[in-house]
């Protein structure tokens, strides 16, 4: 449990009614009982394919900050854009990674597809999370595939921190912009309230997310002015409910800052509150707490110890329900580790070989992917990578653009747009409603590790069983790994052949050698 500081100015400890506490406890419970989400990023060799083209990758499965060992089966998918399934294969998994390939028609129509990949692990869990990825195919000799019409020219969409707007509360509202086609919007502005004064200016910070803060009032009705195209736009807030809480978080050195605000109006229904933390499931941090006669709670919560990823904060009323939750990004950077790519032989002539050497300073064990690309049509840095993808968006609903900007720099900039992104894109792994309704279902999926090859031998002339002897048998896989067995056959002709490994179309060989050596 992470130890939390907090200000003595306005923090009295108290105890919850025991059904409250139960309920929670039991909702807590349910949550840590289960195992933390398991992730998978896809390397592939290219950003593009050709119809025809092989398109090779390597899986990696991540669980609990480490690699995964929840699952041993991979399950990979093509889709075109109806959702119909034009590739359908399953691979084993092998260290928590996967190699594979994926054959791509030559008669694919041009147009976006979506390898869409899972373990049974991510299929007993939220299916929200499966992995997703958007494949372009180009074939110039095929009828490209149909595009879906645009919407709307703009799409703008408000966040505020604590899910809602609180009378007279400071509340920060984040907004994000975007065009038809789901890309980001710059944009600025002004709010304006129903008598049309100009409560607040905001402009957008990056890829077209930002926020602004202001103290709304119930009953009053405001709206965002946006300049578009020489015309002003005009957009609805939320409305501001007349009582409840709010959470304001932001990031300070070695952990995080809070304060928890309650209106006066209705005061005495959020006289006692509890607060909740986790992170991959696990409970960081928990506490009781009661305002007495103050309206605001402030607190320091160390997080210079965690590991990195998303942090899920809940506030918890009276009565044991979820008021409100808010996401935090812990960076501490220990993912980050200095290896050298180093030149060993250059050759820049037609078939030349260039040769080189990948180096780390510390003897841990790891596993690695390298895809050699055309820089000039491949550019220069991905918009996702490993670190993004398992860390950021493989947690996170809807669309994030170039989530690998939000590690590629380390700095104070990039700190206050991945805080943005964490109040607009919000917690979708799991629903407090549904842990407390009745729990989260049960696995559905078995995940059968080894291959397990059995059957019964017969004589050919007399189709009768045959009694002992030994069963020799040979496999070929179809990535060119041989396995060859020797396994002895029971008194009924019955043999089993355990802990098989393989992929893909095989042959199996085999041969018969009796308990008298014929």
């Amino acid at each position: 449990m992470n130890k939390l500081i907090l200000v003595p100015l306005t923090l009295l400890l108290f105890s919850i009614s025991a059904s409250a506490q139960k309920k929670i406890d039991s909702a807590l419970n349910t949550l840590t009982s289960q195992p933390p989400a398991e992730k998978v990023y896809i390397h592939y060799d290219k950003n593009y394919y050709v119809a025809g083209e092989t398109a090779w990758f390597k899986a990696y499965l991540y669980n609990n900050n480490a690699p995964s060992d929840l699952s041993y089966n991979f399950y990979l998918q093509l889709l075109n854009s109806k959702g119909e399934i034009i590739i359908n294969q399953k691979y084993p998994v092998k260290g928590a990674t996967v190699s594979g390939s994926i054959n791509i028609p030559d008669s694919l129509p041009q147009g976006n597809y979506i390898v869409r990949a899972a373990t049974p692990a991510m299929l007993n869990s939220n299916h929200d999370f499966l992995y997703l990825k958007n494949l372009f195919v180009f074939n110039p000799s095929a009828k490209e595939a149909s595009q879906p019409a645009p919407v709307s020219p703009l799409s703008v969409l408000f966040f505020p921190e604590s899910g809602n707007m609180v009378d007279d509360l400071l509340a920060v509202v984040a907004f994000k912009a975007t065009d038809a086609s789901g890309r980001p919007v710059e944009i600025n502005g002004v709010i304006r309230s129903d008598d049309t004064a100009v409560i607040a200016s905001f402009k957008s910070y990056h890829d077209g997310i930002g926020k602004f803060q202001f103290k709304p009032r119930a009953g009053k009705k405001y709206v965002a002015a946006i300049a578009l195209e020489g015309q002003t736009v005009f957009y609805p807030l939320p409305e501001a409910q007349s009582s409840g809480i709010n959470l304001k978080i932001e990031n300070e050195k070695g952990g995080k800052l809070f304060v928890i605000s309650r209106s006066r109006k209705e005061k005495e229904l959020y006289s006692q509150l509890r607060v909740v933390a986790q992170q991959n499931n696990k409970i960081v941090y928990d506490n009781e707490i009661a305002f007495d006669d103050f309206y605001s709670v402030k607190g320091h919560l160390l997080t210079d110890s965690m590991p990195s990823g998303i942090l899920h904060f809940t506030i918890f009323n009276m009565d044991g329900m979820p008021l409100l939750e808010r996401l935090t990004f812990v960076d501490n950077k220990e993912y980050r580790s200095n290896g050298k790519v180093e030149l060993v032989k250059q050759g820049t002539g037609a078939r030349e070989e260039n040769i080189f050497e990948i180096n780390f300073p510390d003897a841990v064990q790891r596993s690695l992917s390298v895809s050699v690309t055309d820089l000039s049509v491949s550019g220069a840095r991905q918009k996702d990578d490993i670190i993004s993808s398992l860390l950021l968006t493989s947690d996170l609903k809807g669309h994030i653009t170039n989530p690998a900007w939000y590690f590629q720099l380390q700095n104070d900039s990039v700190q206050q747009g991945m805080d943005n992104l964490m109040l607009t894109h919000g917690w979708r792994r799991f629903s407090w409603k549904k842990i407390m309704d009745g729990g989260l279902p049960a696995p559905s999926y078995k995940d059968k590790y080894l291959i397990t090859l059995s059957g019964s031998l017969k004589d050919s002339k007399t189709g009768q069983p045959v009694s002992g002897g030994t069963l020799s048998v040979f496999l070929e896989s179809a990535d060119s790994v041989t396995q060859s067995f020797d396994v002895p056959v029971e008194s009924e002709g019955q043999f089993v052949v355990d802990s098989l490994l393989f992929w893909g179309p095989s042959k199996l060989f085999y041969g018969y050698k009796t308990a008298q050596g014929k």
